[in-house]
This record gives C-alpha cells, sequence and structure tokens, in this order.
C-alpha cells in the first residue's frame, strides 16, 4: 500500500507539462482600461501599491467600509482586496472556495445555504481561469451570483481578468487575491505574502516554470511528505468541510508547496513545520509515523533548499531581492 501512494505522489509531482501560454499573461497596456472601465461600471478604482503599503493601510482611510481595492506594482494584473472582516470576505469567496477545490469533472455549485457552517478560507486567491469557470458554471446552472460575488464578478470584468463573450466568460489575465484585517498581525502578513506568491505564480510565466523545473527534482520521500501534508492540509487546521486540497490538480500542488514555503520568514520555518505542523501529522496520521520519521532523519533540510532555490527565481523573475515580498 505504501509503494502504491508513494508512486501516485511520484506521478503527481513528476512530469510536468509546463502550458505558459498567454492563459495567465497580461499586457502592459491594462492598467489603464482597467481604470476606465472601473469607473464605467462604478467599481472601485484600484489603488497602485507595493504590498508593504497595501498591509499598512488604515481601514479609516478607505473609500468604503468593508474593503479596499488596490493593483499589486510586482505581477501583472495582482488585484488584491483587503477586507474589514472574515465575514465580509466570505460574502465574495464562500462558494468559490468549495468550487476551485473540486476537479473539473465535478464542477458544481449548491444554493447559499448548503455552505452554512462550512470553513470559507482566511486569505483567497484566484486566477483569471477559475473566475470564468465559476460565473460560467453559475450560468450553466441557472443560478444567480450572491450579492457579494456579483461585485466579485463586477470587478473581474471591470478590471480586465475575464471578460463576457456572446457565449460565456473567457479569462483575460492575472489575479485576484485577498486577506482579512481581522486576522491576528504576524498571521495576517503571512497570509498576504502566501497570496501574493500564488498571485505571481499564476501572472509570471518564467516564475512558474522555474518553480516546475525546481519541484520536479524533489525526492521520492520529499515528493510525499507534500502528498500527505497538501491532502489533510484542512483536516491539519481543523477546518470543518475543507479536507485538504485537491491533490489531483497538479498546478494547484505545485503553487501550493511554492507559497507555504515562502510565506513564512526564513528564521520562523522551523517553528511552522517541524514545531507546528509535522507533530500534527504525527497525530492525524498515525500510520505514517515509519515515514515522517524517516523524513526528519533524511529530508529535514528540504524546506531551506526550497527557499533558497525558489528566491533566487523570484529575485530574477520578480525583482525581489532574495524573493523577499517586504
Amino acid at each position: 500500500m505504501r509503494s502504491q501512494f508513494v508512486l501516485f505522489a511520484l506521478l503527481l509531482l513528476g512530469n510536468w507539462n509546463v502550458n505558459n501560454s498567454s492563459l495567465y499573461a497580461q499586457n502592459t497596456s491594462q492598467s489603464s482600461t482597467s481604470t476606465s472601465a472601473a469607473r464605467s461600471a462604478s467599481i472601485p478604482v484600484p489603488i497602485k501599491a507595493d504590498a508593504q503599503t497595501i498591509f499598512l493601510s488604515n481601514p479609516d482611510h478607505w473609500r468604503q467600509k468593508a474593503f479596499e481595492v488596490y493593483h499589486l506594482t510586482v505581477g501583472n494584473n495582482i488585484i488584491v482586496i483587503k477586507f474589514s472582516s472574515y465575514a465580509e470576505q466570505r460574502k465574495f469567496f464562500f462558494r468559490l472556495t468549495y468550487f476551485s477545490n473540486q476537479d473539473d469533472t465535478e464542477h458544481h455549485i449548491q444554493p447559499a445555504s448548503y455552505y452554512d457552517g462550512m470553513h470559507s478560507y482566511n486569505a483567497n486567491d484566484y486566477n483569471a481561469e477559475e473566475l470564468a469557470d465559476f460565473f460560467n458554471q453559475l450560468a450553466k446552472q441557472h443560478m444567480n451570483p450572491e450579492p457579494g460575488e456579483a461585485v466579485l464578478l463586477n470587478m473581474a470584468l471591470s478590471y480586465k481578468i475575464i471578460k463576457k463573450t456572446n457565449a460565456d466568460y473567457k479569462p483575460i489575465g492575472g489575479a485576484i487575491i485577498s486577506f482579512s484585517m481581522e486576522t491576528e498581525i504576524v498571521q495576517r502578513k503571512r497570509y498576504l505574502v502566501h497570496e501574493t506568491m500564488h498571485g505571481l505564480f499564476y501572472t509570471v510565466p518564467k516564475l512558474r516554470e522555474a518553480i516546475f523545473a525546481t519541484i520536479e527534482k524533489l525526492t521520492p520521500t520529499e515528493k510525499y511528505f507534500w502528498y500527505l501534508f497538501l491532502k489533510h492540509k484542512g483536516e491539519l487546521d481543523n477546518r470543518p468541510g475543507l479536507s485538504g486540497y485537491n491533490i489531483n490538480n497538479k498546478e494547484l500542488v505545485v503553487n501550493e508547496i511554492f507559497a507555504h514555503v515562502m510565506q513564512t520568514e526564513p528564521e520562523d520555518m522551523d517553528d511552522y513545520f517541524f514545531t507546528i505542523y509535522i507533530p500534527r501529522m504525527f497525530k492525524l496520521l498515525p500510520e505514517e509515523k515509519q515515514f515522517l520519521e524517516n523524513f526528519l532523519n533524511t529530508s529535514s533540510s528540504m524546506f531551506y533548499s526550497l527557499r533558497s532555490q525558489f528566491a533566487q527565481a523570484l529575485e530574477k523573475y520578480c525583482g525581489l531581492k532574495n524573493g523577499i515580498l517586504f
């Protein structure tokens, strides 16, 4: 049985065919067009800002009480929505959370009441393709967007992330990410960094290619660790309704490895993985005790190695010195 799981992890994380098409790309003229479209649609014009400015922004100065909208200065058309609370954030993303974690063959959206009591992410990231797919599925099921989803749709259209054709919505490029003021401040920064890494992965093709290439080089033991960690991440965090990431989605797996490694300051990596999560894995997965002990004995340097390689790619392709966002 163990050999079957390891084989699955190797198949999942190996032999990547990286798609560097224009799916996530964005041309340099979009900033001005998104601004004019936002004005015409009565959607807030995104404030161009770096990540630190966004993180430190004071809600007393926001243009609306519930959230503020920014255009990140790094990456390509990454829109950041900073919410005042989890409740306000949930209005935009609660159904998209579960939709995006399904396989394409499973895509189905339930009425809003179905999700009552189920966890909604404390921070979010969605690329152009996911947003187009979600709103196409709503139309296919003859369902109207909930009020927050309707605002999200208008934002995605106004900021030229997706477009409406006669038949359906089509992705253009970019991404929408979010985080909330309700999160404790240290974790809040971690969430913003995590989601920004996803945004960069979506919108910078050369970076995405480098991340895939780095993860291809992981050993079977290292790949299996990530398979376990991501498959059970929701359970490890005790999230009702979300047991873990969809490990059948290869791009999602690679993107999450990247973001989980880069979200934490180098000096905090031991605490995050070795003090918090690996002990939780021992408790949740007693059948994996032998594997986890072997991983600690043979592969514990993996996190720092990955961070070093990811940081080099971020500096080369995104201009982030030492891979540090802020």
